[in-house]
């Protein structure tokens, strides 16, 4: 494996997997996940209520990850929400 660690605009570098912490609700309020909403990921908002629902609960419990689409993201394949405590 190969680790790379750059500086910038992460929105512009081309990866395979993008990894954000998410909320136990899976709301993208702030941080990676709000700058992804301001980019027109509503879609990918969606997905997270989606999941959310088919669990039956209104939260996640903490340490579970979640595995999306890239959205308007056209440098990204995928997006792993990783939820951290709440």
């Amino acid at each position: 494996m190969q680790t790379i660690v750059k500086c910038g605009d992460i929105f512009s570098e081309e990866v395979d997997v993008l990894i954000s912490t998410a909320n136990p609700q899976l709301n993208m309020s702030g941080g990676i996940n709000g700058e992804i909403l301001c980019r027109g990921g509503m879609d990918i908002q969606e997905a997270l209520h989606v999941h959310l629902k088919s669990t039956g609960k209104k939260f996640v419990e903490p340490a579970t990850v979640v595995l999306t689409g890239p959205g308007p993201l056209k440098s990204v394949k995928h997006i792993i929400h990783a939820v951290a405590i709440d």
